[in-house]
């Protein structure tokens, strides 16, 4: 209840009267009596119980136990310093300029992860109300009044070299036109890094023509995506946003959670052989030792940050160990993004470094730490994260096929089907043609 009430509350949700949370039109229910039936079961549920969910309608209540999960739901940043180290080949960004659109419900993050990361960030968007609520916020520090101005904000960023945001209220293909012709005109390239974030997979509000996918259709698209490009070798891994909440609402069980995230990402991290399994732990160190003094909760005291099953595993139980010593005020309700490991099936999105044909095919997403939570806890994380890595193994990523390999090491428990590849495909080729 509290996690609904949280996407419901007006300060995170885009149009909470309608129910939107986020992405231009996802509702968190259909309609407000789903929303009442929800809550009414919720109340009245026993342990015995699994409230049974439908796109957002409550099925009902089903008999179950109570080391089963109490909801079944089924529904049809880091990533700057990853571009860095592929195309800039630096771990600094200062001084860097990163471009990029939207301010959104989800895509509002990126001026702040842009601060975070130590660059320049400008951040087109159409919506003057979302870039005004940024601002007021605090996640965004600059508005640009036009592109005159846009440009003049990031030449004293570059000459500075102080990480801070810009926010330009406009069309961003008009911002890179600009860019283009300073550096047509000056020979002065303003931009290290570009990306994007804004709502073109909806139809209707996001920008998309849907007239032209008609004569598009087979083609492929000129430039890879951000998943295909950087974060399909994050996931690969294993890592991908692992969330928690403190249900008390309490600032200090915060902070205590995040020092023992910290803690625990620490350890990992001195023990690891990989260089690359290293370095993804030591950028969320640092993210999550900086991210309170950045003062980014909205709504609830809640944290995120980018772990392996390792990481999420040691964490989770650590929460639950300073819960049931009383550490902690209130139980702490751990989660995780769409975008992850084995979260959403998108072949354009999550699952577009996925080429076995598994891309469109759809793991747990909820669980509260309590007294009885270890067990259902240290289950369910590594389910939930070593399914999406030996679906990519499978798929023939090397990095998913070593990352598992190293899962199996440490969990005899766990024995999953490795692919071999020969040493030349017109073999494959070849006996192909003897049988047709």
């Amino acid at each position: 209840m509290h996690m609904i009430m949280n996407n419901l509350n007006p300060e995170v949700a885009q149009f909470p009267h309608e129910l939107v949370t986020y992405g231009g039109n996802g509702q968190v229910f259909s309609n407000w009596i789903q929303f009442l039936l929800v809550m009414y079961y919720l109340s009245n549920m026993t342990e015995e119980q699994t409230l049974v969910m439908y796109s957002g309608h409550p099925m009902g209540l089903f008999p179950s136990n109570n080391s089963a999960p109490r909801m079944v739901i089924t529904n049809g940043m880091l990533t700057l310093l990853n571009a860095a180290r592929m195309y800039l080949k630096t771990d600094d960004l200062s001084g860097k300029v990163f471009v990029t659109s939207g301010l959104g419900g989800m895509s509002g993050a990126q001026a702040k992860a842009a601060v975070i990361a130590g660059c320049v960030g400008v951040v087109a968007e159409v919506d003057k109300n979302a870039l005004i609520k940024r601002y007021k916020q605090g996640w965004l520090l600059k508005i640009a009044a036009n592109l005159d101005h846009c440009v003049e904000l990031i030449r004293t960023g570059r000459k500075e070299k102080k990480p801070t945001s810009i926010g330009y209220h406009g069309n961003v293909v008009d911002l890179w036109d600009r860019l283009i012709t300073e550096y047509e005109n000056t020979g002065e390239l303003l931009v290290d890094l570009g990306s994007d974030q804004t709502s073109c997979h909806n139809p209707f509000a996001g920008g998309a023509d849907v007239g032209k996918c008609e004569t598009m259709c087979g083609t492929k698209f000129r430039y890879p995506s951000y998943v295909q490009d950087i974060m399909g070798d994050i996931f690969s891994l294993g890592f991908g946003p692992f969330r928690w909440v403190c249900t008390s609402g309490d600032k200090e069980d915060l902070e205590k959670t995040d020092m023992i995230a910290a803690s625990i990402l620490e350890k990992i991290a001195s023990k690891t052989s990989s260089a690359v399994v290293r370095e993804q732990y030591k950028d969320n160190i640092r993210w999550i030792k900086e991210a309170g003094q950045h003062k980014m909760v909205v709504g609830s005291q809640a944290r995120i940050l980018y772990a392996d099953q390792n990481g999420r595993s040691q964490i989770a139980l650590e929460f639950n160990k300073a819960v049931k010593e009383g550490k902690l005020k209130g139980p702490v309700v751990i989660s995780r993004d769409h975008h992850d490991v084995s979260g959403t099936d998108s072949p354009f999105r999550e699952t577009s470094n996925i080429y076995d044909g598994s891309a469109l095919c759809a793991a747990a997403t909820t669980v509260e730490m309590r007294e009885r939570a270890e067990n259902q806890a240290r289950t369910m994380l590594a389910w939930d994260v070593s399914n999406g890595v030996a679906r990519r193994s499978w798929s023939g990523n090397l990095k998913a096929r070593e990352t598992i390999k190293l899962t199996m090491k440490d969990n005899p428990c766990l024995q999953v089907t490795i692919p071999y590849s020969t040493e030349d495909d017109s073999m494959i080729e070849n006996v192909l043609k003897t049988i047709t």
